[in-house]
């Protein structure tokens, strides 16, 4: 598996602002995503 340095970091870092942008947590911010992906596929 390959490894970019910083990736997980910048990952986390966007998340934690989009979920606070929609105002939820992170942990309901995912879960929606993820939900919203599964109805869609």
């Amino acid at each position: 598996m390959t490894s970019l340095s910083g990736f997980d970091d910048w990952l986390n870092h966007l998340v934690d602002e989009q979920a606070a942008h929609a105002e939820q947590s992170v942990e309901a911010y995912v879960a929606q995503a993820v939900a919203t992906r599964l109805m869609a596929d």
